[in-house]
């Protein structure tokens, strides 16, 4: 399982559990600092040394490691599962292992939909040549994708799923789009305006090539909903506490997977455009939390 682990930077800490620790309760605030700072060390190379003149060195306890204090520290540790000569805490042994089953589900569900994309890449090339072969005279403009609508496009589950790169000429179809408002409950006017609007742009965001398309249908979904005084289906959009949170737990969600993000864990670097759209909506959420605060929407 761990052949080719690499930690990442960061591994999940829960406050609560920390301070309602019985163990942690019983430590002397040098003990506790040094017990956070061996786990640092314990995520970072995968175990710290089974030797005592180590550890005095890497908590900063020093002699007071020697006199009792490793007590106290020690034993939140276990042997090494898979290191001899090494301890480790079995809180990170677990979360380690938690992270490996992450990144083998998220490279099947990536394999998968590369597979998917690929097979409906190459029914639409197989219709082009059709239509090419039969000389007909309703040419498609340059960069449009022919739907043939006896061909079944798989879309993308709706489970959580990593960030993939899209390739060259891979930009999902008119009726992906619309399958992806039905999933994430998008009016179809939206989807068909948003696929227009980005089928006409190249699929570029700026000098950006869009990187994930679904994700970028739900901004703009907001971003018409923002605009429009009424939904598509006439109903007014009311501004009650109700409404308010529905929409502040979906920029929270978006806030956590938004590619401008400063905790992003994208391979590339976000650009300008993607920080900027990162800081209205997290000044919009801002506002809603203090809105809500004051007890709902402000008159």
């Amino acid at each position: 399982m761990f052949e080719d682990f690499k930690p990442s930077p960061a591994f999940q800490c829960y406050p609560d559990t920390w301070l309602a620790s019985a163990y942690i309760t019983l430590m002397t605030p040098a003990e506790e600092g040094a017990y956070a700072r061996l786990r640092m060390y314990d995520w970072i190379n995968d175990g710290i040394p089974d030797d005592d003149d180590q550890l005095a060195i890497l908590s900063r306890l020093g002699e007071a490691w020697f006199n009792g204090s490793s007590t106290n520290v020690q034993r939140l540790f276990k042997k090494h599962p898979r290191k001899p000569g090494f301890l480790t805490d079995p809180l990170l042994e677990r979360e380690r292992e938690r992270q490996v089953e992450w990144r083998k589900k998220c490279q099947k569900a990536g394999q998968a939909s590369a597979a998917n994309r690929r097979k409906s890449l190459a029914a639409n090339q197989s219709q082009n040549q059709l239509t090419f072969n039969g000389s007909s005279t309703n040419v498609q403009p340059a960069g449009c994708q022919l739907v043939d609508p006896h061909v079944e496009h798989k879309v993308n589950s709706p489970s959580p799923s990593p960030y993939i790169e899209p390739q060259p000429n891979t930009w999902p179809s008119e009726v992906e789009v619309v399958e992806w408002g039905k999933m994430d409950g998008i009016e179809e006017p939206v989807c068909r305006k948003f696929y227009a609007h980005n089928q006409a742009l190249g699929w570029m965001t700026g000098n950006t090539p869009v990187r994930n398309a679904r994700w970028w249908l739900k901004k703009f979904a907001m971003s018409e909903y923002r605009r429009t005084p009424a939904k598509a289906n006439g109903t007014p959009r009311a501004t009650t506490v109700f409404e308010q949170k529905t929409r502040l737990e979906a920029l929270e969600k978006l806030l956590r997977d938004h590619p401008g993000s400063p905790q992003s864990d994208y391979s590339e670097v976000p650009s300008a455009e993607e920080r900027k759209d990162f800081q209205v909506m997290f000044e919009e959420a801002k506002k809603l939390r203090r809105e809500l605060a004051l007890g709902g929407p402000s008159k």
